[in-house]
């Protein structure tokens, strides 16, 4: 009698959990609706934002088409004139430098001194006002790097590069040589054109060659225009 007393005094217990137990339930259900309402809320709001991306990359896309097109427009109508002037002021700067080939680099050497040392060697000798004196390029140990001199006059430079030659009857100078300054294009030909000058040489060894306005040309005088 007393086992059936204690069983009847549980039962409202045990339906109170029962009930909490499907309360719990019931909201952890609608916590998952409202999980599962969030995400589409979520999936939507991401369509919606990749919709307004790939209609604003067209817009730009077509933006740019018609901004290539007009750059291209102004381009064929202004670029030539203001190409050409730029390469006129720097053919200008460049045609009134030197550059001094062989020159041998010190760590502390006075390179305008140097320099007028070698024009002075040439026949007659040059003494021209040197504007600015420098050496060109990467450093690189064991090498001696190019020495750029900067004149008044490109007349100056034409006469001084006519008399180049005369630096191979130097005793101190005779591996030292003059050049023009040029652009790496122009190198590139000139380059080119020294190949073919001493293929020339070796393979017509009876007839004079030099370089003359960009061409190897045929010289009745032995009279290089080039330092091999």
């Amino acid at each position: 009698a007393v086992v059936s007393t204690q069983s009847t005094g549980e039962q409202p217990e045990v339906m109170k959990l029962q009930s909490q137990l499907i309360q719990c339930q019931q909201e952890l259900n609608e916590s998952r609706k409202d999980v599962i309402e969030l995400q589409k809320r979520f999936i939507e709001k991401k369509e919606e934002n990749l919709c307004k991306v790939e209609s604003t990359v067209q817009e730009i896309q077509s933006y740019s088409t018609v901004l290539q097109s007009a750059v291209k427009e102004c381009t064929s109508v202004m670029a030539p004139a203001k190409i050409r002037a730029a390469m006129s002021v720097v053919w200008e700067n460049r045609s009134c430098n030197l550059l001094l080939h062989g020159l041998s680099e010190e760590e502390e050497e006075d390179l305008k001194g140097a320099v007028r040392e070698v024009l002075g060697s040439l026949s007659p000798p040059e003494a021209p006002v040197m504007e600015e004196v420098c050496r060109v390029g990467r450093k690189t140990e064991g090498k001696h790097r190019p020495v750029r001199i900067s004149l008044r006059s490109r007349e100056t430079v034409s006469r001084i590069l006519a008399r180049k030659t005369t630096l191979r009857d130097s005793s101190e100078f005779s591996r030292v040589y003059l050049a023009p300054d040029m652009s790496v294009e122009e190198r590139e030909v000139r380059g080119k054109l020294v190949v073919e000058l001493k293929e020339r040489r070796e393979r017509e060894k009876e007839k004079q060659f030099c370089i003359r306005r960009g061409l190897v040309v045929e010289t009745e005088s032995f009279s290089s225009n080039v330092q091999p």
